[in-house]
């Protein structure tokens, strides 16, 4: 027999008691009595389409994400204001929420990291049903911006380099693109270097691979305190290492080189390098009397210059490769600028 159940649905199988008040929205609790069951709050148009955007910003700032998802939660609760606090950063939309009317918590499997503050309604106090899409949206909030947070932190592990610390060679393409771009618009120089250990190979055979990790470390982290916070600090591979100094105030006055600037940091850094000494290659770092295995570290690098000597990271890339092929040619230990070799 068919059991109808209101417009033309109808069941072709015989149902047990509780699958029947299943079906017409009720359970049975404790064989004892009829509870409704709670139906998922629906969505409007305009909520689904805000919901749309908060996904597709998954990927970007996390800031940008926070105010989509408080101008969401605002605009289904038809609330004056609202607010997403997550991670110690906060999405804001409509009225500051100074006295929460409503709440709710954002989580991450069983650890709470955030939450929903909501004021005043615009049309008066909130319903239960209010209160129930407040609670459907905490967890459907919570789950985007745990998959954010996961982004972010694939993002920056395929953009370092695991060894030094540094960014790496995916990440210098995109930032020095961006970079240029910016020197376009805004008429300001960028100076490129490109430079490497003399004799590391030689390390790693004498002192083994830890002295060579140690190396590349160091190296990374003691041109990184010699630059200025704008300028660019990359491991590009092996023992070679990228460095883009540019002008974050934008440009410069007439007649001034800009290079000068790169070479006043090189030599602020390799005296940090001379006097540093390197733990795994033993307490006595002044005995060199094991040929062609020196203990003090030197570098070999060669300087390009925007946009006089290219307008594109890999024409740069190219002439400081050059410049520092002409360096190591000439005896390493020395920096040249393309076109006309200077030690540095």
């Amino acid at each position: 027999a068919a059991v109808a159940f209101g417009a033309d649905d109808y069941l072709l199988e015989p149902l047990d008691r509780d699958e029947l008040y299943a079906a017409v929205g009720y359970r049975v609790a404790d064989r004892v009595g009829l509870i409704p069951v709670p139906s998922s709050p629906t969505a409007s148009m305009e909520e689904l389409a805000g919901l749309g955007r908060a996904v597709s910003s998954v990927n970007g700032p996390p800031k940008k994400l926070l105010d989509q998802l408080a101008e969401l939660i605002r605009m289904a609760l038809g609330a004056r204001g609202a607010a997403v606090v997550a991670s110690g950063a906060t999405g804001e939309s409509g009225d500051a929420v100074r006295k929460p009317v409503l709440t709710a918590a954002l989580r991450g499997g069983d650890k709470v990291f955030g939450q929903l503050l909501i004021g005043e309604g615009l049309q008066g106090a909130y319903t239960f049903a209010d209160a129930q899409k407040l609670n459907h949206y905490a967890t459907i909030f919570g789950e985007l911006l745990m998959l954010s947070s996961r982004q972010r932190e694939w993002r920056r592990a395929a953009m370092t380099d695991e060894c030094s610390g540094l960014p790496n060679r995916r990440y210098l393409r995109d930032r020095l693109e961006g970079i240029l771009r910016q020197a376009v618009a805004e008429r300001f120089q960028v100076t490129l270097l490109l430079f490497d250990v003399d004799d590391f190979k030689a390390y790693n055979d004498r002192f083994g691979h830890d002295a060579g990790d140690e190396i590349i470390r160091t190296v990374g982290q003691l041109f990184r305190k010699s630059c200025r916070e704008q300028d660019v600090v990359v491991r590009y591979g092996g023992d070679e290492f990228c460095v883009v100094f540019w002008d974050a105030a934008g440009p410069r006055e007439a007649g001034s080189k800009h290079v000068d600037e790169a070479l006043v940091v090189l030599d602020r850094f390799r005296g940090a390098l001379k006097s540093h000494r390197f733990d795994s290659m033993g307490p006595d770092q002044s005995n060199e009397a094991e040929a062609n295995t020196p203990t003090t570290i030197t570098i070999s690098g060669g300087l390009a210059a925007f946009p006089w000597d290219g307008t594109t990271p890999e024409a740069l890339l190219s002439q400081a490769d050059k410049a520092l092929l002409a360096a190591k040619r000439a005896g390493k230990n020395r920096v040249f600028t393309v076109g006309e070799p200077q030690g540095a």
